[in-house]
């Protein structure tokens, strides 16, 4: 199960603002950890998949090539003319068939 990383931190958060509003001076850790538990389990989870990152691989080898295969599923983007990688990468960053990412070869996360 996925959650809103910004939605725990913003319930943590209040969680305090809550307690020092209270005029708590001191933690009960073990009664914090169970109420900021219950707090997280409470937030919803996202709507989620992982990311699946692939490069589009040209037919012949070459960086400039008219055909281009998906690394994932070996969908082929065939173009009319020669496309240099930076192009196909720029018109195409996912595989319209897998939805694979097309990173060039760099993750960024």
């Amino acid at each position: 199960m996925l959650i809103d990383r910004d939605a725990a931190v913003k319930a943590i958060e209040q969680y305090g603002i809550v307690a020092i509003n209270d005029g708590r001076k001191s933690l009960d850790t073990v009664d914090d950890i169970v109420e900021l538990m219950r707090i997280v389990r409470a937030i919803s989870a996202v709507d989620a998949v992982p990311v699946v990152y692939g490069q589009w691989i040209s037919v012949d080898g070459t960086q400039e090539c008219d055909e281009w295969d998906c690394s994932v599923c070996a969908r082929r983007l065939t173009f009319g003319e020669e496309m240099n990688a930076e192009d196909v990468y720029d018109l195409n960053p996912f595989c319209s068939q897998c939805g694979t990412r097309m990173d060039r070869g760099e993750q960024d996360g």
